[in-house]
């Protein structure tokens, strides 16, 4: 922050949650968030977000849960890849319970490169549903790994009639993009209501803060003086991105966002369901 930056972007892990909401509160630093909405054990709702986060990616725990629905899956076989999975394996199997639908088995893949033996299982087990077909829901971190994965699982000999398949993510390049738009549109809104509004912020091509430091140190405990007004219009912002409508509630979370869903069958497809 002391070289001088507006926001900042990045994802955040269940355990250093603390941390960057200490650091932006603090510093009045606006966080874009990438990661999913991260649940708390210690209760039975989400973490209240505080004052300076935008989480720019949608909670989709509701829309699976409506998709597994629609398709009226019984059972399911849950693969992930990383702690935001694990946390969106813990509400669905919540709301699952709830609906009589079992996760019939749930697996971390510590090595997506090679995942062949949980394949094999999987494609070992017997049929537990009267249609007598396996439903994997697949929760991964990068579209590297779904790649690699759906190359395995070809290989393996289960992309045949008998098994479906969900993909339970946004790709991160989208969210990305989505940051830039979201930005863009923000400054856009904030010179527009006043054309002076960072006259005084820029010096030589360098960032000061109120004039009288260059960037945000933190050693000086002095707030960004942006940050309240950029987390202000970000709010308010309403717009259109890759990963759908782009607007948030007062938490900084999304709301409001329409997902379409497509179905891929051999020799089928894809089709908005």
């Amino acid at each position: 922050m002391s070289s001088g930056v507006f926001v900042l972007l990045g994802t955040s892990a269940f355990a250093s949650r603390d941390v960057i909401d200490s650091f932006s509160e603090k510093f009045h630093m606006p966080y874009l968030s990438t990661s999913i909405v991260q649940y708390s054990p210690r209760s039975s709702s989400y973490f209240p977000e505080r004052g300076y986060q935008i989480k720019m990616r949608p909670d989709l725990t509701q829309a699976l849960f409506a998709v597994i629905s629609h398709f009226k899956w019984s059972e399911i076989y849950y693969l992930y890849d990383s702690d935001e999975g694990l946390l969106r394996l813990q509400e669905l199997t919540k709301l699952c319970n709830g609906a009589s639908i079992k996760i019939q088995r749930s697996r971390r893949l510590r090595d997506v490169d090679n995942a062949y033996e949980e394949l094999r299982l999987i494609d070992n087990s017997d049929f537990t549903t009267q249609d007598n077909t396996r439903n994997i829901l697949i929760d991964l971190s990068s579209e590297k790994a779904y790649l690699r994965l759906f190359d395995q699982i070809r290989e393996v000999g289960m992309n045949k009639e008998g098994y479906s398949y969900m993909v339970a993510t946004l790709v991160d390049a989208a969210l990305a993009y989505d940051v830039v738009t979201l930005l863009n549109e923000t400054f856009a809104s904030m010179l527009a209501n006043n054309s002076e509004v960072f006259r005084a912020t820029f010096r030589r091509a360098e960032i000061y803060n109120y004039n009288l430091t260059k960037g945000v140190p933190c050693k000086d405990n002095i707030p960004w003086m942006h940050g309240k007004r950029l987390m202000a219009t970000m709010r308010q912002i309403e717009t259109q991105g890759l990963t759908g409508r782009i607007l948030f509630d007062s938490d900084g979370r999304r709301q409001n966002v329409t997902l379409h869903v497509y179905k891929v069958q051999l020799n089928f497809g894809p089709a908005k369901v």
